[in-house]
C-alpha cells in the first residue's frame, strides 16, 4: 500500500504541476474537478492505511463511522487547501476574480470541497468493502 500511495501522489503532483505550467486549470473548463476527486481519493487511502491499518489504537465497530471519519478528515484538509488557494490567488498573485465576481469564489470553493468529499467517499466505501475484516480490533 505505501508504494501505491507514493505512486498515486506523485502522479497527482505531476499532473498538477503540468496543469499549472500549461494553464490547464484556466483553459480547460472543469479540469480541477477530477483533480480534486483524485486528491480526495488519495488522502482517504492514506488515512485508511496510516490510521486504520497501521495502528492498533483505532478500533471501529461500525463501518459507517470509519467512512464518515475518512470523508470528514478529507473535507477538513480540503478546507485548509481552499484557504491556502484563496489567500495565494487573491493576495499574493492577484489572479482571482474575487474582486470582480464576489459570488464566484463561494461557488467554486463549495464545488471543490464537494469534489474532495466525493473522492474520499468513493475510496472509503471501496476500502470498507475490500479491507474491513483486516482492521485491527
Amino acid at each position: 500500500m505505501p508504494v501505491f500511495l507514493g505512486i498515486f501522489v506523485l502522479s497527482i503532483a505531476s499532473i498538477h504541476l503540468a496543469a499549472l505550467s500549461f494553464g490547464w486549470y484556466v483553459h480547460l473548463t472543469g479540469f480541477d474537478i477530477p483533480m480534486h476527486i483524485l486528491a480526495g481519493t488519495w488522502l482517504a487511502c492514506a488515512l485508511w492505511y496510516y490510521v486504520f491499518e497501521k495502528t492498533d489504537s483505532v478500533s471501529f465497530r461500525n463501518k459507517w463511522v470509519a467512512v464518515l471519519l475518512g470523508v470528514g478528515a478529507v473535507a477538513l484538509v480540503g478546507v485548509f487547501w481552499e484557504m491556502y488557494e484563496f489567500f495565494g490567488d487573491v493576495f499574493i498573485r492577484h489572479s482571482h476574480p474575487f474582486w470582480t465576481e464576489p459570488g464566484w469564489i463561494y461557488a467554486d470553493t463549495l464545488k471543490d470541497l464537494l469534489d474532495d468529499s466525493i473522492g474520499a467517499a468513493i475510496a472509503m466505501l471501496l476500502l470498507v468493502k475490500l479491507r474491513w475484516k483486516k482492521l485491527p480490533r
